[in-house]
Order: C-alpha cells, then structure tokens, then sequence
C-alpha cells in the first residue's frame, strides 16, 4: 500500500468549500474494520491517512481514532490525543467509548489505557447495553491484572469507579467476573469493596458463555482448566462468606453437562493403555515429586483431588503438540481430571435432590451406587424438572441413560418408572 503511486494522495485530505478538510469521509480504515489481520493493515493505513488533525467519519459516526482505539494503535491514539482529539467521543450505534473499545480486544493495552484515562477519558461511562469498561474487563478478559491495572490508573488520577454499576440487565462486574471465570478478578472486585451481601449467582443464560470450549484444539487443556476455574470461583466467594444456593449449583452443572466435561471419563484407563507413546510419555512426566502424571491419573479420587490444582497442571511438561496428536487418549484422560477437581462439590449438592428423586419417583437403592462421578451432576440437573419433563426433553432413550449406570438394567428401569 505504501508504494502504490497513489499512496500519498489517499491520505491527502479533502477540503469543503470554506478550504477546511471535509470529514465525512469514508475511508480504506473504516472499510477494513473486522477484516482478517486488520491491526497489522490499520498499522500501515495510518502511515498513509497521517493527518491526525482530520478525524474522518464514515456514515454510521465511526471515526480514525475509534479505528486506533480498537486495533490498539498507541502511535495513532497518542497523535490523535495530542492534537486534541476528545478522548469520550462515542461510536453512536454502540455508544462504545475509545475505553470500550480497547478494553474489548483480547487482554486489553494497559498503556493506551493509562494514555486515555490520563487525557481525560471517563472509565464510569456507559455503553447503549449499560456496559461501563470495568463491566467489560469483567465480561471478556480472564486475567485479572487488566481489572488491578484499570483500577489502579484510576486511582492515581483520583478518579471514583463504582464497583457495584449495573448494566441494562441489572448486572453487576462482579456477577460478570463469576460468569466469566475469572477468579482472580473476583477477588480485585472483593478487595475493593464490590457488594457480596447483594451478589446474586449468575444464571445459566450467561454464565460461562465467554468461555466457550468450542474449540478444544487451541488448548488441550482447556476443559480441565474452566472446570478447575468454576471451582475455584465458588471456593473464593465462600471464603469471603457467601453462601451458594442450590440454584447457583444448578447453574454451574448445567454448563458442566452443556459441554460434556466429563464424557468418556470412564475410559481413560483403557485408552491410557491403549497407546504406549502416551503412556511412556506420562510415566516420565512429573505432576508433582515423586508421582507420575501416569501413576497420578489413576489414584482414587479422594486422594487425587488433593494434589490437583492449576499450577500442577498446567506446570506438565507434555508438549500440546503432543497432547493434540494423541487427543482420543487425552480427552478421557481431561474428563477424570475434571471428575476429580469436581467430586466433593457435586457429592455435597447431590444428597438433597437424591433424596428428592428417591421420594417421588420410588427410585431402587443400587441407583445410590455411583459408579461415574457424573452422575451426580445429572442428579442435580434432574431434581429440578419432573419426570415428564425431562422425558419429554430429552426423550425416553436419553432419559434412560442419564440415570446412573446401575440403573440401567431393564428391573431397574421399570422400577425407576
């Protein structure tokens, strides 16, 4: 783009009848918004549109310096800034601020982001949804140093952000910071006085939903890790003294079954064994000094939960590469590590809507027998609906099979209906 003949008269500005640059304009950096690499071409584009005086707008109000914003351009945001650009200007479809608009991509840029606040930008302003950027930080972002760093910036400018703002929805961050896993910035939010008293549990129509394990290539890992995310959530509001509710851990069962965590779980012994690369592989790995991820993976899960931790983990010096080429071992391998950071969460929401189920639907005593771990889950998730409508749900043959494994024999099953 930049040796093309024309470069240089692309980036020239247009000028009205008074001699002034006309900025309704729109150019190459509204139109390759959203495009494959559009941060590396806006990086470019803003070699050629340099005029950082002249903030050209397309139809919609969508201007260069939103462009910056959001492809993370520190130059451009700086220039723009300095020439006086006003650092609240809102994308009018959205009413997304330049805050909004950095803080949405990926982890956030802690230097535009201290570059904004300090010129002048407002972090308490809300979006058209309600959403303020801490909102935002909470929604989309999982590490919690761009929520400590966000606030800290707006400490030193003494600048007042309401840790308790709800959005449309009525939701608040730290109901946002629940729903997207983020432990770490639970705790930020809890540090700095968010309202625990009035938390209400995130429902299952948006809890977990940034954190989606669709693509379960791009982190082998990945399942283990937003289970064990899940856990640990719960674990840091009840240290702080919230009480969870049978309905909060219905929600969380809801997304564990939704994504089939713990599917194939029972196999991994067989598939473990099955492939003696892996299986060498795993004898050789440390989990923690002294046991193999081999030997590990196979104890019982009263003691195996002990060990299992994310640092442990994630501290497994088995390439993804190599996890990835053996996924049809690691899979079920993933599901009994889920099993066991899950065990005593579900053992202790399991008992009541047992006993619920058992009452009502004259269940027989073997189904008490759990032979999978999961099958607490579906316990939970059952007490909730009747019978026929989970029947109806899932149909009769589903139906059937979501009941512990002991209870799938043809006496058990005429005796469970």
């Amino acid at each position: 783009m930049k040796k093309c003949n024309n470069a240089k008269a692309l980036g020239q500005a247009e000028l009205n009848e008074d001699g002034k640059p006309s900025l309704r304009r729109t150019t190459a950096v509204h139109r390759v918004e959203d495009t494959e690499n559009s941060e590396v071409i806006l990086f470019h584009l803003f070699e050629i549109y340099n005029r950082f005086d002249v903030n050209y707008t397309d139809e919609s109000g969508y201007t260069h310096f939103h462009a910056a914003c959001k492809s993370r351009n520190y130059h451009a945001i700086e220039k723009f800034l300095e020439l006086g650009q006003d650092p609240n200007c809102i994308v009018p479809e959205t009413g997304d601020s330049p805050l909004h608009l950095i803080i949405a991509k990926d982890h956030g840029f802690d230097r535009a982001i201290q570059l904004l606040i300090r010129s002048g930008a407002d972090p308490t302003l809300p979006n058209k949804e309600g959403l303020t950027p801490l909102h935002v930080i909470c929604k989309l972002i999982y590490y919690e140093s761009v929520a400590k760093t966000f606030l800290e910036i707006c400490d030193d400018v003494q600048l007042i952000v309401q840790v308790d703002a709800r959005d449309e929805l009525g939701r608040t961050p730290l109901q946002l910071a629940v729903a997207n896993l983020s432990p770490g910035t639970v705790d930020v939010l809890l540090d700095r006085g968010a309202d625990l008293s009035s938390f209400v549990f995130p429902t299952e129509d948006y809890f977990g939903k940034e954190r989606k394990p669709d693509d379960y290539s791009r982190l082998p890992n990945w399942y283990f890790f937003l289970v064990s995310s899940a856990m640990i959530v719960v674990e840091r509001l009840e240290k702080r003294g919230y009480e969870l509710e049978r309905s909060g851990a219905l929600t969380i069962m809801k997304f564990f079954i939704k994504h089939a965590f713990f599917k194939n779980s029972e196999d991994f012994k067989k598939c473990l064994n099955s492939d003696k690369i892996f299986a060498c592989a795993a004898k050789e790995t440390m989990f923690v000094p002294g046991l193999s991820f081999y030997d590990f993976i196979q104890l019982p899960c009263e003691k195996a939960e002990k060990l299992l931790t994310h640092e442990n983990l994630f501290k497994l010096d088995i390439t993804e590469d190599f996890l990835y080429e053996r996924i049809t071992v690691h899979r079920p391998c993933v599901a009994q590590l889920c099993e066991m950071r899950t065990r005593r969460f579900l053992r202790r929401w399991a008992l009541e809507p047992l006993l619920e189920l058992t009452r009502h639907y004259r269940l027989p005593i073997p189904c008490c027998e759990f032979q999978n771990i999961s099958d607490l889950a579906y316990i939970i998730a059952w007490a909730r609906e009747t019978h026929a409508q989970v029947s109806t749900r899932f149909g009769a043959q589903t139906a059937e099979c979501r009941l512990p494994r002991v209870c799938i024999s043809s006496d058990s099953s005429r005796a469970a209906q």
